[in-house]
């Protein structure tokens, strides 16, 4: 899953609301403005500060209704005209509820004009703002960014039309990184080392006449990869499971989802792991700071540790494989990370692979 697409979902969270809101302070001020009174003098009192803790109400609920209704699905620039047709059905739910909400409170809303007038801008404006925010996803296609780079699998007609497409229409957000004719084991090697220098989000298998074992191989590789798979719609008897249909020039192509733990799910995780971690770092922050200080105490050095002798960081692989930098509290004496392999070489106990484990070692430090 792109970034770009998370981003993009999440943005039209608080771009409906804001419409939303907009469109409810839009009608309230054409109701009591000049024009409207000389047509239809007001005989109703409805304060702006009351109205407008309704509104925001009012406004929590519809973006509800429009997560109902399917609006903030992970996807990559659907087809404007089906994600309209989705928020037209979403203000018309929402003028219902809104109507429901008059039928039990009267007092709320004594003006059936601004329900109506704010029902009818909302859509306008939740259309627009989506209509911008899709062109500008699609804007950005063209330079490159939140472009799926994928690998098509296939020498039918499809792997053709699909190779076409995405070459002439720069907007359809996918560039063909590789294409390759079958799936053998030889196949699989030069792929495997392809991806090693290439950063690839999809494998698309777009030939049904694979045979079964490429099929499985290819699949396979894919999840093993950490890249995300997907078939054209004839290819059902493959059974997997988590899958999702969409169509892409016309053809239904199926993907399969890797884990659960994608769109909305990845979005939760993240704030998860941001809010909780924050607050354990809050909760544990004496803990933290006497630690540092007994270590600066304890031994000259830094407090952290994050590089080798020689000043290079050190790596952990994360998610796809991606190595990525830490840091940690200093628990031995500076300088003394190379000494593993030289000095103290043998002392190692642990000769079954990479990992150095020295008892009573040297270089640890009291605390």
């Amino acid at each position: 899953m792109k970034k770009a697409e998370l981003f993009f979902s999440t943005l039209f969270i608080p771009v409906d609301f804001v419409m939303i809101i907009l469109a409810g302070l839009s009608a309230y001020k054409l109701r009591f403005s000049n024009w409207s009174v000389s047509v239809r003098p007001v005989v109703f009192n409805l304060p702006f500060p009351e109205y407008f803790r309704s509104l925001l109400v009012i406004a929590i609920l519809w973006v509800l209704i429009f997560a109902i209704a399917g609006l903030y699905q992970i996807s990559n620039a659907r087809k404007l005209a089906q994600e309209l047709r989705r928020v037209f059905l979403a203000c018309s739910s929402g003028l219902a509820l809104v109507a429901i909400i008059i039928f039990f409170q009267r007092d709320l809303f004594d003006s059936r004009f601004i329900v109506l007038a704010g029902s009818i801008l909302a859509l306008i404006y939740v259309s627009l703002a989506r209509s911008f925010v899709r062109w500008l996803q699609r804007r950005l296609f063209v330079y490159g960014i939140g472009v799926h780079k994928v690998i098509l699998v296939g020498s039918s007609k499809t792997t053709e039309n699909l190779i076409a497409e995405f070459s002439s229409n720069k907007k359809a957000g996918y560039e063909v990184a590789r294409r390759v004719r079958d799936f053998s084991l030889e196949t699989a090697q030069e792929v495997l080392e392809f991806i090693k220098d290439k950063e690839i989000d999809e494998i698309i298998q777009s030939d049904p006449n694979l045979t079964k074992a490429e099929m499985l191989r290819l699949y396979d590789f894919a999840n093993d990869n950490h890249i995300a798979f997907r078939y054209v719609a004839d290819l059902l008897e493959v059974k997997v499971l988590r899958t999702e249909v969409a169509e892409i020039i016309g053809i239904p192509i199926v993907e399969v989802k890797r884990t659960t733990l994608d769109g909305w799910g990845r979005i939760f995780k993240r704030f998860f792991d941001i809010v909780f971690s924050s607050l354990l770092i809050i909760i544990f922050s004496p803990v933290i700071l006497l630690t540092m200080l007994i270590i600066k105490i304890d031994s000259r050095g830094p407090i952290f540790f994050s590089s080798r002798d020689d000043g290079s960081y050190l790596y952990r692989v994360g998610e796809g494989g991606k190595p990525f930098k830490y840091f940690k509290f200093r628990s031995m004496i500076p300088n003394s990370d190379s000494m593993r392999y030289k000095e103290l070489a043998d002392k190692n106990v642990r000769t079954d692979g990479p990992m150095v484990k020295i008892k009573d070692d040297p270089r640890v430090t009291r605390i």
